[in-house]
């Protein structure tokens, strides 16, 4: 039994090349993907498979898991990494998402190429570029060196590191709305994210105290063009669309009625940015999961499942990458 994925000369643990493959292959398929439409799910075609370090690493695993990758072509073209940006200058740092595709219509995912005189995990090139603008490190054992992280500090390059460890099921590489990271160096500043988002939660708690219904939403216009709003919707009101006017799809923060519906007729709404309304829409899905694994009745699990599913199929109907 072996667990070297690499070669005698140059070996590599099973974790880490399975966190770095499948990343990889997921920004591959996501910028091929753009463009198209999506809405199921893909979640569901993985809940029985596993990869731990006690497994057999022979090529019988390396077709399992190329198998694994031709499913990636079910996922949207959504590639989030989520981490702690830490403290600079006169920000003190916070939870932040980026979407590693962003402004990659066209361009170039390398795994293990030369930079320099480094090796990169993956570094995602924009069209024409010689010098990659993100780099993933994976981590299993060693961190990256300080000469590497001093390299891509100095020549602009946000970098970084995901923990191979955390990743053994591969579902939270190729399923899960986002990754979670550390920051190596560059990491953007999410300040005013962070204070847009938290004005969307209170706003929304304020919605539900006073007895009102708040959602989070796309409206969609014939031409094509979306905008990202949040507001109030009466859930016993039906909705009111016609042919060619603009469409509104709504996701509700909890469960009304035991569903969210799919098209809702605002009562009030104002404008989101991009940016935030796909970081409320993961942190929505992520809050969902975990409302699922807590001590619930059967109908109130579906009732979540079905929130949770719904809030996907929205985030999946957002143009990315752009």
């Amino acid at each position: 039994m072996t667990t070297n994925m690499g070669t005698p000369e140059s070996p590599e643990g099973l974790p880490h090349w399975t966190a770095k493959s499948l990343l990889a292959h997921r920004l591959r398929r996501g910028m091929e993907n753009a463009g198209r439409s999506y809405g199921a799910p893909f979640r569901r075609e993985l809940r029985n498979v596993s990869i731990s370090e006690n497994l057999d690493a022979s090529q019988h695993l390396k077709t399992t898991l190329a198998h694994l990758q031709d499913r990636l072509d079910c996922i949207p073209p959504l590639a989030f990494a989520i981490f702690d940006e830490p403290s600079h200058d006169d920000c003190a740092g916070g939870a932040m998402m980026v979407n590693l595709l962003d402004g990659m219509r066209s361009g170039d995912v390398k795994c293990e190429e030369p930079f320099g005189k480094y090796i990169p995990d993956i570094a995602l090139y924009l069209e024409g570029a010689s010098s990659p603008h993100i780099v993933i490190e994976v981590v299993h054992t060693n961190s990256p060196s300080e000469r590497k992280r001093g390299l891509y500090e100095a020549q602009g390059i946000a970098a970084f590191t995901l923990h191979a460890k955390g990743y053994d099921d591969p579902r939270a590489i190729v399923a899960r709305a986002a990754v979670e990271v550390s920051a190596l160096s560059n990491a953007p500043c999410g300040r005013a994210l962070r204070e847009e988002i938290g004005a969307l939660d209170k706003y929304i708690t304020d919605k539900h105290k006073s007895g009102e219904h708040p959602f989070v939403g796309i409206k969609a216009y014939p031409s094509g063009t979306q905008e990202y709003i949040v507001g109030t919707y009466d859930p016993l009101k039906d909705e009111e669309w016609h042919y060619g006017e603009p469409e509104v799809m709504g996701f509700c923060p909890t469960p009304v009625r035991w569903n969210s519906p799919p098209r809702i007729t605002p009562l009030a709404a104002r404008s989101l940015s991009k940016q935030a309304f796909l970081m409320y829409m993961v942190i929505s899905i992520e809050r969902v999961a975990s409302f699922i694994h807590e001590e619930r009745s059967a109908q109130e699990k579906s009732a979540f499942l079905t929130l949770g599913e719904y809030a996907q199929d929205l985030l999946y109907a957002v143009h990315v990458p752009g």
